[in-house]
């Protein structure tokens, strides 16, 4: 009977450490959910510049200097990341910052086809690889 007593201290410790590592986890999976969230909408969103730029090269034949020349969709919803366009390079830079942190930077560059249409590759600059969507990992 004084062995039960003595281990209700130990069991208080063990179910205390128990309900820290389930928070921890709950935690973590939440950041990991919201990274991810996060990642998803700048390529979504960086997809819908890129299709912008696709139809003003498909017009001119010429890249556009600058995203302000594009007819860009209005009232963007959702999260909207942080953009450079490099028009002479051809690049879209995307960085991937939210209110639950900066997540990393990701390029879209122009990639030359036989058929003369332009299309695009995802390459990641410092976004987690687990974070990252299929087509954007190496």
């Amino acid at each position: 009977m004084n062995f039960l007593k003595a281990l209700k201290p130990v069991m208080v410790v063990v179910l205390m450490l128990l309900l820290v590592a389930a928070a921890v986890l709950f935690y973590q999976t939440r950041s990991d959910y919201y990274a991810r969230v996060s990642v998803g909408e700048a390529v979504r969103h960086a997809k819908q510049v890129l299709a912008a730029v696709q139809v003003e090269h498909g017009k001119s034949s010429v890249l556009p200097a600058s995203l302000e020349k594009l007819s860009l969709p209005p009232g963007q919803v959702g999260y909207v990341p942080t953009l450079a366009w490099n028009g002479v390079e051809g690049e879209l830079t995307v960085k991937v910052d939210s209110d639950h942190g900066h997540f990393g930077t990701l390029f879209f560059r122009r990639v030359a086809s036989d058929d003369g249409e332009v299309q695009w590759r995802c390459r990641n600059g410092s976004v987690d690889e687990r974070y990252l969507p299929g087509d954007c990992r190496s």
